[in-house]
């Protein structure tokens, strides 16, 4: 079982005269998405409003293979994030009292140990409460026999205290696994240290089997406590970026989970090898999205 906690929300592009498309989105709806159409066993934890926009999330959830077991509706309405497509893609949020901040654990506590084999969680949903409180609450309990993988997914127009969203993902890190981050996200949290010397002090202080950069078009690389490795990432025609580093952390899920490698011991000792086609088929995944408008990941059978 593979649980993906994250916001639900529709991403609101401006088009022609003045009009606007709304296509479904959410850092953890993403994720869940792409999951779900690599034929993954995957759980989406959520919950979605009761308003139109919310009915179509959820039925795009049904319709792409994701278990809906832990998703509650509530009558809050749907977040919006209002897309700028510049030469950075960059977000305004409308959240006050949105529906994906309102999940509910319950169930999740009840489920016997070794069931779930990893925990996502990523963005808005690790430090807006109610639903922060209620993933660091998962993920204090799942740890010991479950992968916990964390990407931060920053978005700092939308973080009211810098300190307190640091100490928000350091506590996390006693709890992870795996942490997926973007070379922004880095810049974000990382002293006067070097890149290569603020990770390495990550993964030593809080017992970290990975860490994983994303630098866009310079690729991504893996680091560990014995190496680190890295691979190119992949050109292609760009239609947009929405979503891409979402569509990556699936891939590196969904690599683990085909090779049998979704194990709390297992995923200290992965070879190079493995670590460098876990890159190679999560940058395909992601390159391929971003040749479609929107998030809008598709499969890529991996052998």
């Amino acid at each position: 079982m593979i649980i993906v906690s994250g916001e639900n929300l529709l991403d609101v592009f401006k088009v022609k005269n003045n009009n606007y498309k709304f296509i479904n989105g959410g850092a953890g709806y993403n994720t869940a998405l792409a999951l779900g159409r690599f034929k993954s066993k995957i759980y989406y934890l959520s919950n979605i409003s009761n308003d139109f926009f919310g009915k179509k999330i959820y039925k795009e959830l049904k319709k792409n293979n994701i278990n809906i077991k832990f998703i509650t509706k509530s009558n809050h309405s749907t977040s919006l994030a209002i897309v700028n497509q510049g030469k950075k893609t960059e977000y305004s949020f409308y959240l006050k009292n949105t529906a994906f901040r309102y999940v509910k654990n319950d169930k999740i506590f009840k489920l016997k140990k070794n069931k779930i084999k990893l925990c996502y969680f990523t963005c808005l949903s690790i430090f807006l409460d109610p639903v922060a409180k209620k993933n660091i609450e998962i993920a204090k309990k799942v740890h010991t026999n479950s992968i916990v993988f964390l990407d931060p997914n920053i978005r700092k127009n939308i973080i009211d205290s810098k300190k307190k969203f640091i100490n928000i993902f350091k506590n996390y890190m006693k709890y992870t696994s795996l942490i997926k981050l973007s070379k922004e996200d880095l810049a974000y949290l990382k002293n006067k240290k070097s890149v290569k010397n603020t990770i390495s002090h990550w993964i030593s202080k809080y017992n970290l089997s990975a860490v994983i950069l994303t630098k866009g078009k310079n690729g991504a690389t893996v680091y560990t406590k014995r190496f680190s490795v890295s691979k190119n990432s992949i050109k292609v025609k760009v239609k947009d970026t929405v979503g891409a580093g979402d569509v990556f952390s699936a891939g590196i899920i969904r690599y683990l989970e085909k090779k049998n490698l979704l194990d709390v011991k297992k995923i200290k000792n992965l070879s190079k090898n493995n670590w460098l086609s876990a890159l190679e088929y999560a940058n395909l995944v992601a390159a391929k999205s971003c040749t479609r408008e929107g998030c809008n990941p598709c499969n890529i059978n991996l052998v």
